[in-house]
């Protein structure tokens, strides 16, 4: 673990923060353990919506990718609606010492515009999108679980 390394994100998160994103050390005792906040895209499905995440980096990072669970509760297709754990390939195999914390939530903001339906982690979210050929109804509860959950009641991670 390279501690220099992760001073270097914190500096260049706090300097210049990802759209939609603010992150950091929850304690500045312990600069492995994170939280990440997400707002929600206007032009997204997820418009309204405050979302936290846990981030813990492990001992073996940048060689091994942090771990990234939503707190808040989020329906979405990659997402596990009672874990908030991620289904996204940076987090699985195609991990990379280059990338960097800022670079995974950048790719969680992408997944909210663009959910992987061809690699679901939740079968709720799957369900309702594939039950309505519209997709209304599944774009109404993602508003409905937001208005529910958004910055509220948190998963325990």
């Amino acid at each position: 673990m390279s501690e220099a390394r992760i001073l270097s994100e914190i500096k260049d998160i706090y300097a210049d923060p990802p759209d939609y994103i603010s992150a950091g050390p929850i304690d500045d005792n312990d600069i492995m353990h994170w939280e990440a906040t997400i707002n929600g895209p206007e032009d997204s499905d997820y418009k309204n919506g405050i979302f936290l995440l846990d981030i813990k980096i492990p001992k073996d990072y940048p060689y091994k990718p942090p771990i990234c669970k939503f707190k808040t509760k989020i329906l979405h297709p990659n997402i596990h609606e009672k874990y908030g754990t991620i289904c996204i390939n940076i987090l699985k195999g195609d991990w990379n010492p280059s990338l960097t914390i800022s670079n995974v939530l950048v790719s969680i903001v992408a997944l909210l515009y663009n959910p992987n339906f061809g690699d679901p982690y939740s079968g709720t979210a799957l369900d309702l999108h594939n039950k309505n050929d519209n997709d209304q109804e599944y774009k109404k509860q993602i508003q409905e679980w937001i208005k529910k959950y958004s910055a509220g009641e948190q998963i325990k991670v």
